[in-house]
C-alpha cells in the first residue's frame, strides 16, 4: 500500500452530540455491547479527571473510564 493523498475532503468541526468513540464491553452479564461515547462525554470525563489532579493535556491519547476487565478499546 502506497501513500495516499485526500483530496476534496472538507473537515468539520464535531458538535458536543458527535460520537467520538465507540466502547464496547466484554458480556460478562450478556450479550457484548457498543456504547457511544460523545464529544461532550470525552470533555466531561477530561474535566472531572483533571479536577481531580490528573495531568491531562494535548499529548495524551487514551482515556479509559472503565475498568479494563468490562471494556475493550
Amino acid at each position: 500500500m502506497g501513500k495516499r493523498e485526500l483530496q476534496n475532503i472538507t473537515f468539520v468541526e464535531p458538535e458536543p452530540s458527535t460520537v467520538a468513540l465507540f466502547c464496547y464491553t466484554s458480556g460478562t452479564t450478556g450479550d457484548p455491547k457498543a456504547a457511544k461515547l460523545t464529544h461532550a462525554n470525552m470533555i466531561a470525563v477530561a474535566t472531572g479527571a483533571k479536577c481531580r489532579g490528573f495531568d491531562i493535556d494535548h499529548t495524551d491519547v487514551t482515556l479509559s473510564y472503565l475498568p479494563l476487565a468490562h471494556s475493550f478499546e
